[in-house]
């Protein structure tokens, strides 16, 4: 469960190399250990670093495995529930990951103190209702994103629910592009201190897009060459969808 959790962590800074190897040690003493609780932990620590490296559909696999996991060993897992309702809002059937966070809400299962819990769960919502044209739906819930994060004084939180509000505010045709790089520039100046390159990297591609939808090549050119440079370093390759599309799975470190 450490070295899931230390996958997570790795992965919101941009360390893509050591985070496999540290989650293929979890995945093998998982196999010896045998414990479900563990081996669901396991999953969504291979999940949240196979969709960091550009690979959804390998992410959703892993997650449905730790979803399994728990419906057979009778326990539920509301982190394996909303990484596996993200990973399926950004692979294309946020109906899928609409109807898992609703059932979760019906049920529960998260826990009114569970901070945590929710920030994913309201982050993962937005993604859903974003996908699915649903903007109302989407500021809502990712308002309640920021307000969950605020209020915890997590600033990784705060940036990668930033990055969120900013990929629906792309969305809206009553948004200026400059309104909506404000809300990525603010992400990427909390993101900074903490390390959260990937997250940084993700926010300038989409100021790039931000500024090509209105006409402005000069800005899109300049936040497209700064995109491009931090993903290279990251060390991700030009196929990577990571690199094509906005990701939040891995965006924040455990805990916020």
């Amino acid at each position: 469960m450490a070295r899931s959790d230390l996958t997570w962590t790795l992965v919101s800074i941009g360390e893509f190399e050591r985070a496999g190897h540290v989650i293929s040690r979890a995945m093998e003493q998982v196999r010896v250990v045998r414990d479900p609780y563990s081996l669901a932990h396991a999953y969504c620590g291979q999940g949240l670093y196979q969709a960091a490296i550009g690979e959804p559909k390998a992410a959703i696999a892993s997650f449905e495995a730790a979803y399994r996991v728990t419906q057979r060993a009778d326990f539920f897992s509301s982190y394996s529930a909303v990484f596996l309702a993200a990973a399926y809002a950004q692979g294309g059937r946020p109906a899928d990951a609409l109807a898992l966070l609703l059932e979760a809400e019906r049920n529960g299962s998260y826990g009114q103190a569970n901070i945590h819990k929710w920030f994913l769960h309201y982050m993962a919502l937005a993604q859903a209702h974003v996908a699915m044209g649903a903007l109302p739906l989407a500021y809502a819930a990712v308002s309640r994103a920021e307000e969950i994060a605020e209020g915890a004084q997590a600033p990784a939180y705060q940036a990668a629910a930033l990055q969120i509000h900013g990929s629906v505010a792309a969305k809206d045709p009553a948004m200026k592009a400059d309104g909506t790089c404000a809300i990525y520039q603010r992400a990427i100046d909390i993101a900074r201190p903490c390390g959260m390159r990937p997250l940084i990297a993700q926010c300038l591609a989409g100021m790039a897009q931000v500024h090509e939808a209105a006409g402005d090549i000069a800005a899109a050119a300049d936040y497209d060459i700064q995109a491009r440079q931090l993903f290279d370093e990251l060390g991700l390759p030009l196929d990577s969808p990571t690199r094509r599309q906005w990701r939040t799975l891995g965006s924040v470190p455990s805990g916020g």
